[in-house]
C-alpha cells in the first residue's frame, strides 16, 4: 500500500506529538532540577544558620553559668560574713513572698 497524503500528515504529526512529548518532558525534568537545587541550597543555608545559632547559644550558656556561678560564690560570701543578717533578709524575703501569694484569697473574704 502507498502511502497516501493522509497516512504521511499522520505519521509526521505522530513524529511532533513525540517530539513535544520530549520537550515537555526536558522541560520538565530541567524544572524539577532547578526546583530540587534551589531546595537543597535553602536546607543548606538554614542548616549554616542553626548551626550558627547553636554555636551563639553555646556561648551564652556558658556566659549566663559563668554568671550563676559568680552570683552564687557572692551570695557564699556574704552569707558567711553577714550570717545574721542573712537570715534576717531569708525571712524578710519569705514574709513577702508570703503575703503576695496569698494577699488575693483574704481580700476575697
Amino acid at each position: 500500500m502507498e502511502p497516501t497524503e493522509r497516512t504521511t500528515n499522520t505519521s509526521a504529526g505522530g513524529n511532533g506529538h513525540a517530539e513535544k512529548a520530549r520537550r515537555a518532558e526536558t522541560t520538565a525534568h530541567d524544572t524539577v532540577d532547578r526546583a530540587a537545587r534551589g531546595a537543597h541550597q535553602t536546607v543548606d543555608r538554614l542548616a549554616e544558620k542553626a548551626a550558627n545559632a547553636a554555636a551563639q547559644m553555646g556561648e551564652k550558656g556558658e556566659y549566663f553559668n559563668e554568671q550563676k556561678d559568680r552570683v552564687m560564690s557572692q551570695t557564699r560570701t556574704y552569707v558567711q560574713t553577714h550570717p545574721v543578717a542573712a537570715i534576717g533578709i531569708a525571712v524578710a524575703a519569705g514574709f513577702l513572698l508570703s503575703r503576695l501569694l496569698t494577699s488575693d484569697t483574704h481580700d476575697r473574704y
